[in-house]
């Protein structure tokens, strides 16, 4: 088992989250194996933010581990990456949801992912009056 101890100091950040998504929406691959590499980010930054993705559903596959670290990104987007994606990825929307978030005194980054995701799909009815 990979020691995840190591990653005790990342925080979630939304914004790696989104563009891990779009890297792997954009791949020619229906499953992407290699390592993820984005611009600004550490590997270890990105290995974080795609294990958690793994554990809530937004991505399919596996970190392919070894000698206590991560070897290869085996992984393609889920049904939910694919709707969480489609939420995030407009920019009026997240707009909306942040001005919420702020409404109760906390930001969009800090919540929930499980709220996250529900207040960005509200977000989205409300802007489409729906």
């Amino acid at each position: 088992m990979f020691d995840e101890g190591r990653w005790e100091y990342l925080k979630r950040n939304m914004d790696l989250a989104k563009k891990i998504l779009l890297y792997l929406e954009s791949s020619d691959e229906d499953h992407f194996m290699g390592i993820i590499k984005i611009d600004g980010y550490e590997k270890e930054e990105i290995d974080y933010h795609l294990q958690q993705m793994l554990d809530v559903g937004l991505l399919k596959g596996e970190l392919l581990r070894g000698d206590n670290k991560v070897l290869s990104h085996g992984v393609a987007l889920h049904w939910n990456g694919h709707e969480f994606l489609d939420a995030i990825r407009n920019e009026k929307v997240v707009e909306v949801a942040e001005k919420e978030a702020e409404k109760k005194g906390t930001k969009l980054s800090e919540l929930p992912f499980e709220v996250t995701k529900s207040l960005l799909i509200a977000s989205a009815k409300k802007l489409f009056e729906l």
